[in-house]
């Protein structure tokens, strides 16, 4: 997380993502995906706990993370059901800041 000031003076967080990290992270779930299969394999509760089938969820879930588009639009959603609360609080999404890499 990061913190600026605008040029006409409002004060904003944003949030970055290291470049070239989703072929890293891409190889990181093949592994996690592989080691479930292993768990389920030669794991006595293995075949009863199902490990394989929480990767594609982890896996959608961490690649929601990284769109950063998408999580300044939750954010502008979030600000909008909490509008009163965010008057009061002075805090607004600054979706037109957001691109993508």
């Amino acid at each position: 997380m990061h913190f600026a000031t605008l040029p006409d003076g409002r004060e904003v967080a944003g949030q970055d993502s290291p470049p070239g990290i989703a072929p890293i992270i891409d190889h990181d779930i093949a592994l996690l995906d592989a080691l479930a299969g292993l768990l389920e394999r030669l794991w006595s509760d293995g075949k009863r706990l199902k490990p394989r089938r929480w990767s594609p969820k982890f896996a959608k879930h961490l690649h929601d993370e990284l769109d950063l588009m998408r999580e300044a639009a939750n954010c502008s959603q979030l600000l909008a059901q909490l509008h009163a609360f965010a008057a009061a609080a002075g805090a607004r999404s600054v979706l037109g800041l957001v691109r993508r890499p």
